[in-house]
């Protein structure tokens, strides 16, 4: 893993990513439960619903730290400058030689 302060909002943004997938798969196993046991009670529904809410959470919290990474730290960024020197129009205001 990279060091430094890229490395670490990498980490970060892997283990929220992390724990959104298991608040996911636990929300819907619980729902999938709840659902199937038929069960009337008013907690166990409330219960997935929380538990749903959290996964939401958790999703939320990782497009946060990807957008961090994107806008804070450039990752995965490409700057398509290898033709820069090239470009005849850079010095002309947009224009080119034959105008």
């Amino acid at each position: 893993m990279e060091e430094g302060s890229l490395g670490r909002a990498i980490a970060l943004h892997e283990a929220a990513a992390t724990r959104a997938i298991w608040a996911t798969l636990l929300a819907a196993a619980t729902r999938l439960a709840v659902e199937f046991s038929k069960t009337r009670y008013a907690w166990a529904h409330v219960g997935a619903f929380l538990l749903y809410t959290t996964s939401i959470g958790a999703t939320a919290q990782t497009g946060y730290l990807g957008g961090q990474l994107v806008f804070q730290h450039g990752a995965g960024v490409e700057l398509g400058l290898d033709n820069f020197s090239n470009d005849s129009t850079l010095n002309t205001g947009g224009k080119t030689e034959a105008e």
